[in-house]
């Protein structure tokens, strides 16, 4: 199974889109799929349904934090280095769904009732959200990959 696919199977057994996204990327990090979901979770649902960045998109950047080697780098360059990653995925985020928000990437507003029945009723986390989440798999994918120095192994 790809990471596409474990993305998609954690979302649709209940898990967040932040704990789908650090999940799949577990192996890449060294660390259990466990643990970087649980470390995930309140970042799900824009924020814990609080309508701020989207869970996929925070996923990914918890992912790059612990999947980019700076080690070699002294405090303010690992920093920026690892800045750098992240505004590329922020920008083919915003490129590829219009906003890096939950609500404007869902179309609709988790904290308003009537919104979230609508999201159920259109299954909403099941179109947007799933394909926004194929999305990000492929782009972490591309980021880790141009970090040759990236190794799960390391202590």
């Amino acid at each position: 199974m790809n990471r596409i696919e474990r993305a998609l199977e954690l979302l649709n057994e209940g898990h967040n889109c932040a704990e789908a996204i650090a999940g799949v990327f577990a192996d890449a990090v060294g660390l259990s799929e466990e643990f970087c979901i649980r470390a995930a979770t309140g970042f799900g649902a824009g924020m814990a349904r609080t309508g701020h960045v989207c869970g996929l998109a925070s996923g990914a950047i918890l992912v790059l934090n612990l999947g980019i080697d700076r080690r070699r780098l002294d405090h303010v360059e690992g920093k920026e280095y690892v800045y750098s990653y992240v505004e590329r995925l922020v920008s083919a985020v915003r490129t590829s769904h219009g906003s890096i928000l939950c609500p404007e990437i869902l179309g609709a507003d988790l904290t308003d009732p009537a919104d979230l029945q609508r999201i159920l009723d259109e299954r909403l986390f099941e179109t947007r959200c799933h394909t926004a989440a194929e999305r990000i798999v492929e782009l972490v994918e591309a980021l880790l990959d141009e970090n040759p120095a990236a190794d799960p192994t390391r202590t």
